[in-house]
């Protein structure tokens, strides 16, 4: 009966070894893979498809408003994820198959100085929407079309704040974080439509 009871254990541990070990294999091999739509790596997307001079008109205007607020507030932002490729290719917009833009900007620069209402409230005032995801992705959402991610500066590395970046730690050191000196001002301009 003993032997027995041994022998379960063992059959136990050994399974909950096996499926530890497998999690945490599983867990670092899909940090690893960058899953942006502009890399074509998403394996969840559909298709990419030439976006409308309409709606690439529309993200034109979204980004111009937004650009004009965060200057008002005087946030220092620049362009970057795949609204940075287009420029960079010697296309003067967002790439054709690409559905936003994404701002960055650093969070203890001028952003830390303002209330987090009154920066909410610049943009509403514009008649434009605001999703918070502050404290899980580091992010908002402006109009539907916009990411604004804020950045802090950790030991010269620019690192989005929230719980998501600690959970998904590899794949956000490997995609999400860069030196910080790559965004020192003045900043060079770059024309987006």
């Amino acid at each position: 009966m003993v032997f027995r009871r041994r022998k379960i254990c063992r059959v136990i541990k050994t399974a909950f070894l096996v499926t530890l070990l497998l999690s945490v294999l599983v867990y670092i091999g899909a940090s690893c893979l960058n899953y942006a739509t502009y890399t074509g790596n998403d394996p969840w997307d559909l298709p990419k498809c030439f976006n409308s001079k309409f709606h690439t008109d529309h993200l034109v205007r979204l980004a111009h408003k937004t650009h004009l607020i965060l200057d008002s507030m005087g946030i220092e932002h620049w362009l970057m994820y795949g609204s940075l490729w287009g420029p960079l290719r010697g296309i003067p917009g967002p790439l054709p198959w690409d559905q936003d833009v994404d701002f960055g900007i650093r969070g203890d620069g001028n952003f830390s100085k303002i209330a987090l209402e009154e920066f909410k409230a610049r943009f509403r005032a514009a008649g434009l929407g605001v999703a918070d995801r502050l404290y899980s992705t580091g992010s908002f959402t402006i109009g539907g079309c916009i990411d604004i991610f804020v950045f802090y500066d950790y030991r010269g590395r620019l690192w989005r704040d929230g719980y998501e970046p600690w959970i998904f730690y590899i794949n956000y050191r490997l995609y999400h974080s860069f030196p910080a000196k790559l965004v020192q001002q003045p900043l060079p301009k770059v024309r987006f439509e």
